[in-house]
């Protein structure tokens, strides 16, 4: 993880380390869920891989457990993590059994070897339990990166500058299988996306 510098453009905001914010991380994640396992929040979701961590470039999904009110691991056993096309869809993730996240704990599922759907720009990540109720999700993506961003959860509670409520932002500084660090980023259109996409005609799907 960088360190921090001085300066709002590029003041790194690290997260999830207890106190303030695990209050209201658990407000936003009871608006998201009706599961019982809601202490796992999808924390971190890089649509266009990274240049850091174990994914080897693809697309990942990290998983973070912010309970602190107990030091007993969260099963993840037949746990479904999916994209748009749903739960049943055949690319899907089902955890297998013996899985679990324990408090504190980061978790980062990589594409290809974790799950097999593709993160789209605009999609929505969503985790449920056995019981098909939504354990965290983390809504539509704006599609507004860019391709060296990832889209994280942060708490303002210790920052006080993204914001009046915990919510997911975009970030140049992906962290996956640690704290999450904000770094501001210039946000691109959809359109001038998909423009750029389309300058690259055959060479996108490389």
């Amino acid at each position: 993880m960088p360190p921090k510098k001085e300066g709002y453009v590029t003041k790194a905001k690290t997260c999830f380390s207890g106190g303030q914010g695990v209050h209201v991380l658990l407000l936003l994640a009871s608006s998201f869920a009706t599961s019982s396992a809601s202490n796992v929040l999808i924390n971190e979701v890089a649509y266009t891989g990274s240049t850091v961590g174990s994914c080897d470039g693809e697309d990942w999904v990290e998983l973070f457990n912010n309970d602190s009110s107990s030091s007993t691991p969260t099963s993840l056993d037949n746990y479904i993590l999916h994209d748009d096309k749903g739960p049943a869809d055949d690319k899907s993730y089902i955890f297998p059994t013996g899985v679990s996240i324990a408090p504190g704990e980061y978790k980062v599922l990589c594409k290809g070897t974790n799950f097999a759907f593709g993160i789209g720009s605009t999609d929505t990540v969503t985790l449920v339990d056995t019981n098909g109720a939504i354990v965290s999700t983390s809504g539509s993506l704006p599609g507004t990166g860019g391709d060296s961003a990832s889209y994280a959860l942060f708490d303002p509670a210790s920052t006080g500058e993204i914001g009046n409520e915990a919510g997911y932002e975009y970030t140049s500084t992906p962290t996956p299988g640690e704290a999450n660090v904000f770094t501001t980023i210039e946000q691109i259109s959809r359109e001038e996306r998909l423009e750029a996409q389309n300058a690259l005609g055959r060479d996108f799907f490389k």
